[in-house]
């Protein structure tokens, strides 16, 4: 018969031992994190007015000339808190490309950039649903930090689309210093007898420094 001792020893031998658990967290696959790149630089496009001009309209890719070198260091020096500028010129001229020099150092800033042709500003107001909304629109336009009207005077002309354009330079005329970037192929007394109006171009002169780009060559067909 066995002893005590016997019995204990055999009970022990037949318990195997069990792993300790451990104290460090348990490592989970880590799942890589989305990545925001693309869509960062979809919306800077946006802003600037298109891929185009995100990738391409700086100021390293930007030939100047005489007749441009005012309006490249007035762009290059665009500050948004007190300077408006209003940059005309025939087709390929370089005109979106400077508006877009000056308004890109504001990309990645608080400060919101918008970049709109006149159609796509009426067209937005268009599908506006009811005077609120519409109100809301012309407030977000008007009071953008940094606004880019692009080939203004380029539309045909209405009653709407001149009321529409007035309303928007009113507003930034009342209430805001700087950060308005307008590109033209008409000066402004051209402007004004186009639109049958001359409203938008007084303010527009009061509060604008004025290029003309008539002189430079067309990039674009190079």
């Amino acid at each position: 018969m066995e002893t005590p001792e016997e019995l204990v020893r055999a009970v022990l031998s037949g318990i195997q031992p069990q792993p300790r658990e451990s104290t460090q967290p348990s490592k989970q696959e880590e799942k890589p994190s989305p990545k925001l790149e693309p869509r960062l630089e979809a919306f800077q496009a946006e802003s600037l007015g298109g891929m185009r001009a995100l990738k391409t309209y700086t100021a390293e890719l930007f030939k100047s000339n005489g007749t441009t070198k005012a309006a490249l260091d007035a762009c290059l020096g665009f500050d948004a808190g007190k300077h408006n500028l209003y940059l005309h010129g025939p087709c390929g001229s370089g005109k979106s490309h400077l508006a877009a020099i000056a308004a890109r150092k504001y990309l990645g800033s608080p400060q919101k950039i918008m970049t709109l042709s006149p159609m796509k500003l009426y067209r937005g107001l268009r599908e506006c649903d009811g005077a609120y909304a519409e109100r809301e629109y012309i407030k977000s336009v008007s009071l953008c930090p940094v606004l880019v009207l692009d080939d203004l005077g380029a539309a045909k002309d209405s009653e709407f689309s001149i009321a529409t354009t007035l309303e928007v330079i009113h507003e930034r005329y009342m209430n805001l210093p700087g950060g308005l970037i307008i590109t033209s192929n008409l000066g402004l007394d051209a402007l004004s007898e186009k639109l049958g109006d001359e409203r938008v171009s007084s303010r527009l002169v009061q509060i604008c420094g004025v290029f003309n780009l008539s002189g430079s060559e067309d990039w674009r067909g190079k």
